[in-house]
């Protein structure tokens, strides 16, 4: 490694020592659970020892060892220690995942609360600041959970913010991830939109078919190309993906000029290429434009009625075809 947070060096493994009451954001960690950087290069690191979140706004800058002050923290802090309890500004004895979405908004797994704190704006917030949302839980006192439901967590260890608004909880006693869409504009203790892991919101099985189980999820990630990746804390030990389904759209039929041209326009999702082949012109090609949105210029078609191919293709391989045709007009009849 090129740099140490936490201790004096990197043969230093001593336990957490007395806690310096002077010092609330003191970088001497006690269990620390999770980790996630921000858009603008800012560390933040979850304390579950001592039930607190730290920031520090430069780590690169902190040399080979470093165990002075965060920048920042957000937890309750009251009469030289950090308390761990339910309300807006704590967290409970399991505070763990971690995740920042582009606007800055900070997402914090508040596993022994079950429940997920949402700090917009984090970086910006006052030392012990109160959380602006909370999922899991129908307001900031409650931590019990009552039944499986869409709007209750069990344990929730891990998150994850997607760069399109999405919200991933890793819902471990529960057996399931969650996802809600559009998150930071919901408000406390909204229902998420989907569920992976189980048929329904109120299942919580372990008998699930394999190819759709997600038996004691841990850590959740969002791949570049969209995918889902979610840890399985199991005898399995394997990581699970979701893909988005491969789908591609365009006119069953389009209309070549007088000179065999022809532009087809369509549309795709989940791919990252999309291709076409016309008979007898040899083999693929790329469309123009992006995957999502695309088109094709057809040209030296002489045939009345041409079948185009246009296949879609996601990153690993999956795919899908469909087939335009292409009418050239008649020729005019001489009088």
């Amino acid at each position: 490694a090129d740099g140490v947070l936490g201790q004096a060096g990197f043969a230093a493994k001593g336990g957490f020592p007395d806690f310096d009451v002077d010092s609330p954001q003191r970088a001497v960690f006690s269990d620390p659970m999770g980790v996630a950087v921000d858009g603008a290069g800012r560390l933040w690191v979850s304390d579950s020892g001592l039930s607190r979140v730290l920031r520090f706004d430069s780590p690169a800058s902190l040399g080979t060892s470093f165990d002075g002050d965060a920048d920042g923290y957000l937890g309750r802090f009251e009469d030289g220690d950090f308390v761990a309890d339910a309300g807006a500004s704590a967290f409970g004895g399991a505070v763990s995942g971690l995740s920042v979405s582009p606007d800055g908004t900070l997402w914090v797994a508040d596993a022994s609360n079950n429940r997920v704190l949402r700090f917009d704006d984090a970086a910006n917030k006052p030392d012990g600041a109160d959380a602006d949302g909370v999922l899991g839980q129908p307001d900031f006192d409650a931590f019990d959970f009552e039944e499986t439901s869409a709007t209750s967590l069990s344990q929730p260890y891990y998150v994850t913010a997607a760069p399109n608004g999405t919200l991933w909880i890793s819902d471990y006693n529960n057996n399931r991830v969650v996802g809600h869409l559009n998150a930071a504009s919901k408000a406390n203790g909204a229902a998420a939109n989907i569920v992976l892991g189980q048929p329904n919101f109120v299942s919580s099985s372990t008998g699930i078919p394999a190819n759709r189980a997600t038996p004691s999820p841990t850590q959740v990630a969002v791949g570049f190309q969209g995918s889902l990746f979610v840890g399985q804390y199991d005898e399995a030990g394997r990581v699970r993906r979701w893909s988005d389904p491969v789908s591609i759209f365009a006119r069953r039929v389009v209309r070549a000029n007088r000179a065999g041209v022809a532009v087809v326009r369509g549309r795709a999702a989940g791919a990252t290429l999309v291709q076409f082949r016309v008979p007898r012109q040899g083999g693929f090609r790329r469309v123009r434009g992006s995957a999502a949105v695309w088109n094709a210029r057809v040209a030296r078609l002489a045939s009345r009625v041409t079948p185009v191919r246009f296949r879609a293709v996601a990153f690993d391989g999956r795919s899908v075809q469909t087939v335009v045709r292409i009418r050239r007009p008649m020729p005019r009849r001489r009088r």
